[in-house]
């Protein structure tokens, strides 16, 4: 797992696996110690937040973006297991978000974004690294990040929708990690009889 994390910012299994386990891993990876964030996403949870991807595009499919870009720091991992009784149709969709800013680097590193949430404002790029020290942060979601500059989200978007994609089609007990400094994901439309889908996800957040 820890390869494929280094090498393509995600891990796709297909065996039991535990939140302790993935904490244990990422712990000697980085050098980092974490704490978590558990909970579970179902087609009709729908976030508190005014500006959650959840209430505004419900069942439909989910634009490209960082998890946590509300805050300072985003969790750096996600866990994802699934736990749906029966078939999850729906996709997880991966871009690498890091290795597109290398190719775009004033789009990324440059353009100022301002982030907006319940209460909260920040300026930043989309590609931060000053946050943490030899560690470059990318952080993107469309729904609560406006450029300072107009045309720019324009471009940043053009630029992740012809960006490669990385399909994930679940397995029953599959489980995905993601790195989510670097990869930008999505999924794609739930479909209405889906209404068992259950999702587990763990952020995995910097002390």
């Amino acid at each position: 797992m820890i390869e494929a994390l280094k090498n393509k910012g995600w891990f796709f299994g297909t065996d039991e696996i535990s939140s302790e386990n993935i904490l244990s891993d990422i712990n000697y990876y980085t050098g980092f110690e974490y704490f978590s964030k558990t909970n579970i996403l179902t087609p009709d949870k729908v976030s508190s937040a005014k500006l959650s991807l959840s209430k505004i595009y419900g069942l439909n499919s989910y634009p490209f973006h960082t998890d946590g870009a509300q805050y300072e720091i985003p969790p750096r991992f996600l866990l994802l297991i699934n736990k749906t009784k029966g078939d999850n149709k729906t996709k997880t969709l991966l871009k690498d978000g890091l290795h597109l800013s290398e190719n775009n680097k004033p789009l990324f590193y440059n353009s100022i974004f301002q982030i907006r949430g319940n209460g909260f404002k920040e300026l930043s790029p989309i590609v931060n690294n000053r946050k943490i020290k030899e560690h470059s942060i990318l952080r993107y979601n469309p729904v609560i990040m406006d450029s300072i500059i107009k045309k720019k989200k324009v471009e940043i978007n053009k630029t992740i929708e012809s960006a490669k994609e990385i399909e994930i089609s679940w397995l029953p007990k599959s489980y995905l990690v993601i790195d989510n400094w670097r990869m930008l994901h999505s999924r794609t439309a739930v479909e209405e009889t889906e209404n068992s889908r259950i999702i587990e996800r763990t952020e995995f957040y910097i002390k």
